[in-house]
């Protein structure tokens, strides 16, 4: 390569010292005024930014030149085989850097494995491409491959060796005796007799993988083996569908072998899969308007769907009602819901192998428009030491108001303190004395509900029965049974005096009659046979009846034919 010789003038008071740098590594320092820098037999490393600095106690002036060293092209790189056959390789490569000389042309060279002898697949005259078909091969043939590159400096080195080896021939022999089982909905196996090999020329390889292509319906699909066994599964078929298949055997190359005999087989159907698009056009306080398509899994090739079966439930239930088995509309209209309620609504689709996937959505009811609210129990809330009172505000509907409820005891708001406890709709009074006779309601918006009153009894009383009261009313009922074992005597004799055909009987047959005869009492919820003690009145004959009057502390005998609205004459005395 040629001498280049740089030249730097600086001028100053002092008289400045120059310097010079190659892309900042320092090369030459000292000289006053005028410096030189030579570069013998310039190369590639050579090339970059040569910069001249004059200095003095003044300051620092400085000026740059760069430098380019043209060079034959660096050595082509990744030399690969882009296509191969089996008498040709299309090879590909990556140029190396052309050195400031734009690249003219490539030599390809090439020679069989373990030969000394290259051939020329292509000389620098065939263009700067960087691709070359190489062709003349032999089938399943090793050879190695080098490239070099060459500009206006001159030729660059060549690449390393890429050593290839071309495809052998397309196999002469195809498998045979193709046959099918384990067909499912969606996969079927198949089998069939290897190829000897041994019968094979010898380039053409040995197998490596069977190829088994299938069609339905001139659609056309192909899979391929996992190794040389003469098995392999077809998978993802469509459901119901007749295929038709041959398999053929594959070497390295790209060649099939001749196929083997045709089979064909049909899928099984299944049931149906999910529906699409479930969904609610229109969701009211008391219904949901449902809407569905088609699954797009109808159970297979030309299976219909025969209907549609619709169940649903309220929030957490188990219980799922069917609303419709087998309709054949895609949409449902469900009424009679609860307002401001969660429910799931399920839709399964039917063909002719029975019921499918079911498909599920949950919505919830609007609430509904409030007119009126109302406070359960209606007029009294009676509260126990021991038992609580509960009220419970509800729309005209049984549903719980949308939130906020007010509540008010002697209409002021209250809230959950002291003997109360709110908790949304629903508002709890444990016993309190001064709670006694308190007024309370519920209120929603401007909404109103009824007033009930709290019961309270006070420590003092009792809901009961004392033991003095008690053991009073046992006295009265003694003396009141044989009181009226005198007036039934009494009756009976009247009844014979008068002609009556009434036969007379004695104490333990009156007690008898009376046992047979308690489930015969007249409108015994009416009355009670003594006031307090929740005893009713009972029958002590067929028509006679003893019973108190809530108005009356006594004892009634009244002629149950005569007295007693409903009742039957069924005696013979008057």
């Amino acid at each position: 390569m040629d001498n280049i010789t740089f030249r730097c003038e600086s001028t100053g008071i002092p008289v400045p010292q120059i310097w010079w740098f190659h892309d900042d590594q320092m090369q030459k320092a000292g000289e006053q005024g005028s410096s030189t820098l030579t570069i013998t037999s310039a190369k590639k490393s050579d090339t970059g930014t040569y910069t001249c600095e004059g200095k003095n106690d003044a300051g620092v002036d400085m000026d740059t030149v760069v430098l380019q060293v043209q060079v034959s092209p660096d050595a082509t790189t990744n030399l690969t085989a882009k296509e191969k056959t089996n008498i040709s390789i299309t090879l590909s490569w990556i140029s190396g850097s052309e050195n400031f000389s734009p690249i003219n042309g490539y030599e390809v060279i090439y020679r069989q494995t373990g030969s000394s002898d290259w051939m020329i697949a292509r000389n620098f005259n065939d263009g700067a491409t960087t691709e070359q078909l190489v062709e003349g091969l032999m089938p399943l043939t090793d050879y190695d491959f080098r490239v070099r590159a060459r500009n206006a400096i001159g030729e660059g080195e060549f690449s390393d060796i890429e050593k290839l080896i071309t495809h052998p021939n397309a196999l002469s022999l195809g498998p045979t005796e193709l046959s099918y089982s384990e067909v499912k909905a969606i996969s079927a196996k198949l089998t069939w007799k290897i190829v000897n090999e041994s019968l094979l020329a010898s380039n053409e390889g040995s197998i490596t993988y069977y190829e088994m292509a299938y069609s339905y319906n001139n659609q056309s699909n192909t899979e391929y083996t996992n190794g040389a066994a003469p098995s392999g599964t077809l998978t993802g078929l469509l459901k119901g569908a007749t295929y038709k298949v041959v398999v053929y055997a594959r070497n390295a190359g790209p060649y099939r072998s001749p196929p083997s005999n045709k089979v064909s087989f049909t899928t099984d159907t299944t049931v149906p899969g999910k529906v699409t698009s479930l969904g609610t056009t229109e969701v009211t306080e008391n219904s949901l308007n449902v809407k569905w398509e088609e699954p797009t899994d109808t159970g297979g090739q030309n299976v219909r769907i025969d209907g549609y079966r619709v169940e649903y439930r309220a929030g957490a239930s188990r219980d799922f009602t069917i609303f419709q088995q087998n309709q054949q509309e895609t949409a449902a209209l469900i009424e009679g819901l609860i307002p401001r309620q969660e429910y799931t609504v399920i839709v399964t689709a039917r063909n002719v192998n029975g019921f499918g996937v079911p498909d599920e959505i949950k919505r919830t009811t609007q609430t509904e428009a409030l007119t009126a609210i109302e406070l359960h129990p209606p007029e009294t809330l009676r509260v126990d030491k021991d038992a609580p009172g509960t009220a419970t505000c509800l729309t005209s509907s049984g549903a719980p108001p949308p939130p906020p409820v007010e509540w008010r005891v002697n209409n002021e708001v209250v809230s959950s303190a002291g003997s109360i406890t709110v908790r949304k709709n629903v508002l709890t009074v444990a016993y309190a004395e001064d709670l006694n006779k308190a007024v309370i309601f519920c209120k929603v918006n401007d909404i109103t509900s009824n007033k009930v009153t709290v019961d309270i009894p006070s420590e003092g009383k009792s809901s009961g029965l004392s033991g003095g009261a008690k053991a009073g009313i046992a006295i009265g009922v003694i003396l009141g049974i044989s009181i009226m074992v005198i007036i039934l005597l009494i009756v009976m004799l009247r009844r014979k005096q008068s002609g009556g055909n009434v036969k007379s009987k004695s104490v333990k047959e009156l007690s008898t009659a009376v046992e047979e005869h308690e489930r015969e009492a007249i409108d015994d919820s009416t009355y009670e046979a003594i006031p307090g003690t929740g005893i009713p009145a009972t029958p002590l004959y067929e028509d006679t009846v003893i019973r108190t009057s809530p108005h009356y502390q006594g004892l009634l005998v009244d002629n149950a034919a005569y007295k007693t609205t409903g009742a039957e004459n069924r005696g013979n005395g008057n």
